[in-house]
């Protein structure tokens, strides 16, 4: 017979009992400590890593089943300088490439964050610091985006804004494999600093994350839908750009993707120095330092139309001012251009600089994959976008 334990009824037990736990209960002033001598986790443990399934393997990486969406932008927009008023039309064409049937689409109005009800001066997020920069969040000049037709094959779609997210009705559920199109115009009033990824200065303007785009929907958590806070990072669907941007003809223009319409918007000057810089490793001045401080005084005559195309990039930003300087040169047939204006001299070294930037990480990490590689001087201060860079 096995003889019965003692009884743990009594409260004096019940008190053995309590402190008998907490000896081996772990003690979460020390729970991070993997073994003698860490005073952090050690970075030896066993990586969290998700369970592997066919559309993601076990370190993360794309499986036979991986998918991931596609959205093509037709975009045309003016700007009125006397306004900062930039109105826009555009076609979304949307690829559903995931397994499952889409009833809407959720898109992201980042410059509502402009606007006076935004969650962003509700919540004052603060700036953060970096060394002696300051990355502030606010926005001070803009006023947001309005919303005007939202259609697709001629209906208008129910749509609704909630802040810097909106939630568009489609007609009918969108399969798998299935792509459609929807058709948007808005207006919108560029802020003089926005966020520290857009703005302006006098007429130099910088301009990102400025037309309404589609959130991402992936396989780990569906449609993505933080809102916008100035601090987060933007995470888009790759597509095709077909953008337009008509300016008043005394601004010069830079912008993700290639110029398709060279006649109409550069000088055959201009154009024959380009070609000179596309052989060059060398900074050739395509508009100088007296040529841009000229066409500073000279007024507009009339409007220019800007059209570039960009294949396979995540998003889309461009910058113009009336008396930029720009110089080119190349390197493994990459365009290497930079914008600045005449006061900027220091910029004189910015192109050699990007050449060297380019060819480094090109030669150590991995072929630069785009056209060109393009650095604009301005209000901000380090905002990277496909091809662009403020």
């Amino acid at each position: 017979m096995i003889p019965r334990r003692p009884s743990l009824a009594g409260p004096a037990s019940r008190s053995i009992l309590v402190a008998a736990i907490l000896l081996v209960w772990p003690n979460p002033a020390h729970a991070q400590d993997d073994g003698p001598g860490w005073k952090v986790r050690s970075p030896f443990r066993p990586l969290n890593l998700a369970t592997p399934t066919t559309i993601r393997t076990g370190a993360g990486l794309p499986g036979p089943d991986y998918w991931q969406q596609k959205v093509d932008y037709r975009i045309d927009a003016t700007l009125d300088p006397s306004t900062h008023e930039l109105t826009g039309s555009q076609t979304i064409r949307y690829h559903n490439n995931s397994p499952h049937a889409l009833t809407v689409l959720w898109l992201k109005l980042d410059t509502n964050l402009c606007h006076e009800e935004s969650k962003s001066k509700v919540l004052a997020v603060p700036p953060l610091l970096f060394g002696e920069s300051v990355f502030d969040f606010t926005c001070q000049g803009g006023n947001g985006m309005s919303l005007g037709l939202v259609a697709a094959g001629g209906r208008d779609l129910d749509h609704e804004i909630m802040g810097t997210i909106a939630r568009v009705e489609l007609p009918h559920p969108l399969p798998s494999g299935a792509t459609t199109e929807i058709e948007i115009d808005w207006t919108t009033t560029l802020p003089e600093y926005g966020y520290g990824r857009t703005g302006r200065d006098g007429t130099l303007y910088q301009v990102a994350q400025w037309y309404p785009r589609v959130a991402v929907f992936d396989d780990v958590s569906g449609w993505n839908l933080a809102p916008f806070l100035g601090a987060g990072e933007f995470y888009q669907e790759f597509g095709d750009f077909q953008v337009a941007v008509t300016v008043p003809d005394n601004f010069v223009m830079t912008a993700t993707g290639t110029i398709v319409n060279p006649d109409a918007v550069l000088t055959a000057e201009q154009q024959s120095r380009l070609a000179r810089a596309d052989m060059s490793e060398s900074a050739v001045a395509v508009i100088t330092e007296s040529e841009a401080r000229s066409n500073r005084d000279r007024r507009a005559s009339g409007t220019k139309t800007w059209r570039f195309a960009a294949e396979n990039v995540r998003d889309f930003a461009f910058a113009m001012a009336p008396d930029f300087r720009w110089d080119a040169s190349s390197y493994d047939g990459i365009r290497i251009q930079t914008f600045y204006r005449p006061e900027a001299e220091l910029w004189e070294e910015a192109n050699r600089m990007s050449w060297v930037s380019i060819q480094h990480f090109s030669e150590r990490l991995y072929p630069y994959p785009w056209p060109h590689a393009t650095t604009v001087e301005g209000p901000n201060d380090g905002m990277e976008y496909p091809m662009i860079t403020f």
